[in-house]
């Protein structure tokens, strides 16, 4: 259960009774004075939220500035008007208004000024800063000696609303013992206090070799939606395991996936595959990009893996997830020297969902999957055949591009699922058009060779 002071107010009314003052009131504090209320996107004008935290130090920081309840409450007795000024000294009198307006400005603006909400966050070495959208400071949270903030741009960083409650997350990294490696912070918005953190600290075994922290950050995805949840990928430091671990918004692991080889990329799914998290990155022991398809509310699994070889693993809890597919490097990726060709994107659409692969030099391969996880086509990117005239007109591809392995497009993926185990995936359909062939020479392509390929895309 959150905090009592995490829970929140869902309506004026609720607002209002916390202030024990009415509806218009605390509307017009709102207006007036910067009463800290919320506003769900997309919402009405009235559909309002606020956290009884941010309304005890907006109180408090009304006592602060001296200004008592009675000054600020609606039931204030009528004040008599003074009598009008002789006209000799309506001037003085009028600039003795306009001075007191200017004065009563200032110290709206003084009091509303720490309850801007929070929009970004800035990481120095040894502390990390809370910002506003026009760039003023709200906070700052230093860091313990030994620790360090993460300011790699694969750090990602999250603030917003999870439940009940609202979090900022941020990535830090520790140097020294007790616990060295990736570390998940989670703080307070309105004044970086830390609520909680979250480290990975699992020990590995491999065939005969153990794999242990430091873990190394790679990517976080958030599901603000109920149930709220967290992930979070790591990498050892020098070798090919990681790990997602699913959080929920009080940092309770609720799953883990380990994977032979880096994931570097999470996405939770929307709309048909709300209830998937795509995991991507390489599969060590097939030579390609991996995907895992996991369960986004909990989970225990491990990439599939053969038996008695290097890459299964001895002490993983689970099973397999409930999809895995391994992507076929192109020859741009083998002859330009890249390790893995890895999935760097997952797009939801109304047909199933795209992934794509980094094939080098800036080019990548498309992969087009429907409803039931069937492949229904694959292509290249834009410059991948520029690229691959660009590199025969250097001598590094001996071949045209109508006589390339690839003209076809991407060769088959690798699939696992439970009920099926592994099977080779190939696209559903066939374009016949292929970068600079004629008809006669797709005519003389073998059949079963254009039915496992799909067209390359310009």
């Amino acid at each position: 259960m959150p905090e009592p002071h995490e829970q929140r107010l869902d309506s004026w009314k609720e607002i209002a009774e916390y202030l024990s003052r009415d509806v218009r009131t605390a509307r017009r504090w709102e207006q007036e004075r910067g009463l800290p209320v919320h506003r769900l996107p997309g919402r009405q004008r009235s559909a309002v939220f606020a956290f009884p935290e941010e309304l005890k130090c907006w109180m408090e920081s009304q006592a602060d500035s001296k200004v008592s309840a009675t000054v600020i409450s609606e039931e204030l007795p009528p004040t008599p008007l003074p009598p009008a000024p002789r006209p000799s000294t309506w001037r003085g009198a009028l600039m003795a208004t306009g001075l007191a307006l200017l004065v009563w400005w200032a110290v709206v603006a003084i009091r509303t000024r720490g309850f801007a909400p929070l929009d970004h966050l800035g990481f120095d070495v040894d502390q990390i800063s809370g910002f506003t959208r026009q760039g003023g400071l709200l906070w700052r949270h230093a860091l313990k000696p030994g620790q360090m903030a993460v300011k790699d741009p694969a750090a990602q960083q999250f603030i917003g609303l999870m439940g009940n409650r609202r979090l900022t997350l941020a990535v830090t990294e520790d140097l020294a013992p007790p616990w060295p490696g990736a570390h998940l912070r989670a703080l307070r918005p309105t004044d970086g206090r830390q609520l909680w953190d979250w480290h990975p600290s699992d020990t590995l075994r491999f065939g005969q070799d153990a794999y242990g922290p430091p873990w190394k950050f790679s990517a976080m995805a958030v599901a603000t939606t109920a149930p709220a949840r967290i992930a979070v990928a790591v990498h050892h430091r020098t070798w090919w395991p990681s790990t997602v671990t699913l959080l929920d918004a009080n940092g309770q692991p609720q799953g883990e996936f380990i994977n032979s080889g880096w994931i570097t990329f999470l996405f939770f799914g929307s709309g048909r595959f709300a209830a998937d998290l795509f995991a991507g990155g390489v599969s060590n022991a097939r030579d390609g990009g991996a995907l895992a398809i996991l369960n986004r509310d909990a989970f225990q699994a491990h990439s599939p893996e053969l038996p008695g070889t290097t890459f299964a693993c001895l002490t993983c809890p689970g099973s397999g997830p409930e999809h895995y597919f391994v992507f076929p490097r192109s020859e741009l990726n083998r002859i330009t020297g890249q390790t893995f060709n890895t999935v760097i994107d997952v797009t939801v659409t109304a047909f199933g969902f795209e992934v794509q692969t980094s094939e080098g030099l800036a080019t990548t391969a498309i992969y087009d999957f429907g409803l039931d996880f069937t492949l229904r086509r694959a292509r290249f990117g834009e410059r991948y055949w520029d690229w691959h005239r660009r590199l025969e007109a250097e001598g590094r591809i001996h071949h045209s591009v109508a006589e390339c392995p690839d003209r076809f497009g991407p060769g088959p993926v690798a699939a696992w699922s439970p009920d099926r185990g592994w099977q080779e995936l190939r696209p559903q359909a066939f374009e016949a058009r292929a970068v600079g062939l004629g008809a006669a020479q797709i005519a003389r392509t073998p059949v079963s060779h254009r039915l496992s390929h799909q067209a390359p895309g310009r």
